[in-house]
């Protein structure tokens, strides 16, 4: 049952949530900590999904449901050295709907070897954009 004590106490946490984001600046992003990792990484190992945010450069598409901080290309390749990885699969995000530019362009710019999922485009038919696909990764 809903009290008025209990209304009173959720409007005091919300209004204590707001304060705290308000005093802290928002929410920011933080980046991944590069603490060094004490075990042997096994040659050729490789992280079997990654997302690039790059909303600056490759806005997100307006019908979005969720709208993920800023993870850039080079981030990622700072992170994957620090983790001694191989390889990565690069996945197109959602936020993107469609447009595949911001998954292209951190593929493109990767030194690793990698592969990437993408979302097929609606106005190419599959057998016009599978050489497409293959090319980058």
């Amino acid at each position: 049952m809903l009290t008025r004590r209990r209304v009173l106490h959720q409007f005091g946490l919300a209004g204590a949530s707001l304060l705290a984001l308000r005093a802290f600046g928002g929410i920011a992003a933080s980046k991944a900590p590069l603490t060094a990792i004490d075990f042997d990484i096994p040659r050729g190992a490789c992280d079997c999904h990654v997302h690039v945010f790059d909303p600056t450069r490759f806005p997100y598409a307006k019908d979005r449901v969720y709208t993920p901080p800023e993870a850039l290309i080079d981030e990622l390749l700072e992170l994957q050295h620090a983790l001694h990885l191989d390889r990565i699969v690069v996945v197109q995000p959602s936020v993107y709907g469609i447009d595949n530019s911001c998954t292209l362009d951190a593929i493109r710019r990767q030194r690793l070897r990698k592969r990437q999922f993408l979302h097929p485009r609606r106005d190419s038919s599959p057998r016009a954009a599978s050489p497409r696909r293959r090319r980058p990764g």
